[in-house]
Parts: structure tokens; C-alpha cells; sequence
């Protein structure tokens, strides 16, 4: 478990830094290139994505889940990853190529420039290979190169982006940014992989194919509900309601983000364990969801008690409207990083059709609740849907997925996590009130008056799990000392 908790820990970093580097530089960059260049970048970012979404299909989950089975047959390993590489350079190349083709519609043609520096994306996630990496749980090398282009790219925009012209600059360190450190893995993965020898089979390429498209279609069905609401409210209302749905948006996934972790670097141990030791597979799984649940109920309470000062910090007081939206919001938390998890203990199981199923129950829940209540309750009525969809996933999954999911799912601490987060919101909630501080100071306040209490009241109750584990962490640290 040490080294679970090592790499939970660089990956938070690696979703921590994600996060704080668009805070950095948005202010920034918005200042100087105006709405215009801003928008022009956006726009071919995200048709982009699209490209990039159909090039990698499903190859990052199926690969990572095969790469954690295989990382002690070094033969095997390298068969394998050879054949998913080639797989994967066939769909970059055939995106790539489709991505430039658009160059004859006049939206594409007027950002024609930028629009080209945005689509070498396409290549260099080709090549990073993150699902290698975090199949064999090489999580500190992911994080510090990320951390190093993130800084080089930091420094670039102040050097190079200076006035409005400089976009094609701010387009270029972007990609550098996101996916320019993918060019240092190429070295490094001769580390562990030899592709001599190795002969290229269809009928071997083909037997990938399957299980990558069916997660390909996971994928999509993902995305529907992950990204539907902000162009619906788009349609359905104006580009006010959209505006006041983004900031409580951002600050939930930011906030949901850190929980995630926990699923991404548990995936490859799961995988590892689901056909070898079924007793240690249900055990970590079951640990998994207890730690999301003490990890993630806080996290909710704590939006309700600090909602305002986030959002007035975040976005300023002409975005009162998103403290309410924020507040729907919130269950996503609790709801979209147990399904998330759940999710992972079933693909590593090779049960991503059920999986499949679960996220198609979302789309289709989040689209009819979606153009029902965002008619009626604007931006509102997006976040009630998002809530209402998430549980719908959730509830779906448990069930169908119910004979390879650990028994109890819930352990009886959850309920622990549930009074402890509603005390903490409580204390939090009179704290600063008493206070009375502006936006930072009662976020700050907030979070530290939380984090003890909440603390506090796990000791009170006699919770094992959260306690056992950190008591645990700092007796190794203090005894190394």
C-alpha cells in the first residue's frame, strides 16, 4: 500500500499543477490577446480534441489495464506494446490527415494558422504514451516531466506573449505544454520494452480491436453527459446562463479532480490483482471506495459551507448567481468519483460492456432532464441534471455490476464520513461567519478549520480507516527522523 499512497500523491500533484497553470496564465493571456484571440484558440483546441479522442479510441484504458498484467513478461510487454503503438500511429496518422482536410470550411480557413499548431496535438499524444507508464506505476516520472515543461511553458508566455499578434505563440506553448513532454518518453520507454524481433500479425492487431472500440464507445458515452450541459445552455438559454454555469463548473471538477487520483493510480493494481489474487482485488477495491467516500463527503460539505467566497474569489460578485448553481453541483463529487471507481474495479475485470451500459443510461438521463429543466431553471436545472445523471450511473452500475463488485460495497466508516462532514460544514459555516473576512481569508480559514475538525470528529467516532493511515503515515515519517 506504501507505494500506492506515493503515487496517489504524484498524481494529485500532476492534477493539482493541471489545475493551477490555466489559473496562472488566463489572467494573463486574456488581458493581452482579447476576446478574439482567446476565442479563435478555444475554438480549435476543441475541435481538436475530438481528433484526438478518435485517434487514441479506447487504447489508453484497455492499454494501461494489459500493461499492468503484463509489466513482469518482459517479452509479452513488449509484444504488446509494439502492437498498441502501431494501432495507435495508424488512427494519429488517418485523424491528422482528416483534422487538415478541414481546411476548406471558412470557420477552419479564417484560424487557418492556428488551427494547424493546434492539430499537431493530434501527434504528440501519439507519442506520450501515459498509459505505458502508468500501467508499470510510474507515476513519479509522469509527474516531474509534466512539472518541468508546465514551468518551461510558464516562463515561454511571459517571454513570448506580449501583445495580440503573439496568439500563434500562446497556440504553440499551449500544445508545448500539454503534450510537448510526450517527446521524453520515447527514451525512456526503451528503458523497459525491446522491439527487436518482434513480427507484426493482423490476427494479433485484431484481437485488440474489440475491446478498444467498446471502450471507444465508453468514451463517448462519457462525454455526452460530461459535456453536454454547457452547449445545451447554450441552445436553450444565452450565453449569460453559460457564463454563470462555468465558474461553478470549473470549481467542481477542480475539486473532483483530487479524488479522482485515487481511481487512476488504483487502476493498474487492480488490474494487476483481478486474475491473480481475487481476495487482495475485492479488499483494495473495497478500500478504494471507502477512502473516495472520506476523501469526497467532506469535499461536498465544504463547497456548502464555503460556496460563496469561492465563487466570489474565483469569479467576483457579478457571478452571485453560480454560488446556487455550485451547490447543485456539488453531489457530482461524492457521485462521479465512486462511479469513476467502480467503473475501474469492472474494466480491470474486463467488464467494460457493463461499464458501457451505466455511462449510456447517463447520456440518455442527462439529455432529457437536460432540455427539461434548463428550459425552466436555466443553468440550475443543468447542475440538478448532472447530479441526477451521476446518481443514475451510479445506481446502474451497482446493479448489473453487482455479482464482481466487493461485498458490503459500503462499510459501516461511510456513515461516519456523512456526520463528520456535516459537523465540519457546521463549524466551518460558524467560524466564518463570526469571523467576518473577506473571500480569501474565509477559503483559507475555512480549509484549515475544516480539515481539523473534520479530523476531530473521526477521532471522536472511532473511524479505523482515514485515522489507522495517516497515524500510520506519520509514525513512518517521524521514525525515519
Amino acid at each position: 500500500m506504501a507505494s500506492i499512497k506515493r503515487n496517489f500523491i504524484y498524481d494529485l500533484i500532476n492534477n493539482v499543477s493541471g489545475l493551477i497553470f490555466p489559473l496562472i496564465t488566463f489572467p494573463y493571456t486574456s488581458r493581452i490577446l482579447n476576446p478574439e484571440g482567446i476565442g479563435a484558440v478555444a475554438f480549435a483546441q476543441s475541435i481538436i480534441a475530438y481528433f484526438v479522442m478518435f485517434a487514441a479510441l479506447g487504447i489508453p484504458t484497455y492499454a494501461l489495464r494489459e500493461v499492468a498484467k503484463l509489466k513482469n513478461d518482459k517479452q509479452k510487454l513488449s509484444t504488446f506494446t509494439f502492437e498498441i503503438i502501431t494501432i495507435h500511429a495508424v488512427l494519429s496518422i488517418l485523424s491528422y490527415l482528416i483534422a487538415l482536410s478541414l481546411y476548406f470550411i471558412d470557420r477552419i480557413n479564417d484560424i487557418w494558422l492556428i488551427y494547424s499548431i493546434a492539430s499537431i496535438h493530434i501527434i504528440l499524444n501519439f507519442l506520450g504514451f501515459t498509459w505505458f507508464f502508468q500501467g508499470i506505476e510510474e507515476f513519479r516520472f509522469i509527474t516531474v516531466r509534466v512539472l518541468i515543461f508546465r514551468v518551461l511553458s510558464l516562463v515561454g508566455l511571459f517571454v513570448f506573449v506580449r501583445e495580440s499578434s503573439d496568439v500563434y505563440w500562446y497556440m504553440a506553448i499551449l500544445i508545448f505544454s500539454e503534450a510537448g513532454n510526450n517527446v521524453c518518453n520515447i527514451f525512456m520507454l526503451r528503458k523497459y520494452v525491446s522491439f527487436r524481433n518482434i513480427c507484426l500479425r493482423y490476427r494479433n492487431l485484431k484481437k485488440h480491436i474489440k475491446p478498444i472500440v467498446t471502450l471507444f464507445l465508453l468514451s463517448v458515452s462519457t462525454m455526452i453527459y460530461f459535456n453536454m450541459d454547457n452547449l445545451m445552455i447554450g441552445f436553450i438559454k444565452d450565453d449569460i446562463s453559460v457564463g454563470y454555469y462555468n465558474p461553478a463548473l470549473r470549481i467542481q471538477r477542480m475539486l473532483m479532480g483530487f479524488v479522482l487520483s485515487l481511481s487512476t493510480v488504483l487502476f493498474p493494481r487492480l488490474s494487476s490483482l483481478a486474475k491473480t489474487d481475487r481476495a487482495q482485488f475485492f479488499s483494495l477495491s473495497r478500500e478504494g471506495i471507502n477512502a473516495t467516500l472520506g476523501l469526497s463527503l467532506p469535499i461536498v460539505f465544504g463547497i456548502y459551507a464555503l460556496g460563496r467566497p469561492l465563487i466570489l474569489l474565483f469569479a467576483g460578485e457579478q457571478f452571485e448567481p453560480s454560488i446556487l448553481t455550485l451547490d447543485f453541483l456539488a453531489p457530482v463529487i461524492v457521485l462521479g468519483t465512486c462511479s469513476n471507481l467502480l467503473a475501474k474495479v469492472l474494466i480491470s475485470q474486463e467488464r467494460e460492456k457493463m461499464v458501457l451500459i451505466a455511462t449510456s443510461v447517463g447520456a440518455i438521463v442527462n439529455l432529457l432532464l437536460n432540455a427539461a429543466f434548463i428550459y425552466y431553471f436555466s443553468q440550475y436545472g443543468a447542475a440538478i441534471a448532472s447530479s441526477l445523471s451521476e446518481l443514475a450511473v451510479l445506481i446502474t452500475m451497482i446493479i448489473i455490476g453487482r455479482y464482481y463488485l466487493p461485498r458490503p460495497l459500503i462499510i459501516f466508516d461511510a456513515m461516519k464520513y456523512f456526520v463528520a462532514s456535516i459537523l465540519m460544514c457546521a463549524a466551518v459555516v460558524w467560524i466564518v461567519n463570526i469571523c467576518d473576512i473577506g473571500a480569501l481569508a474565509s477559503c483559507v480559514v475555512g480549509f484549515f478549520v475544516g480539515v481539523v475538525v473534520y479530523g476531530l470528529f473521526l477521532l471522536i467516532l472511532k473511524e479505523k480507516f482515514i485515522v489507522n493511515n495517516v497515524i500510520r503515515f506519520v509514525s513512518t515519517k517521524y521514525s525515519k527522523h
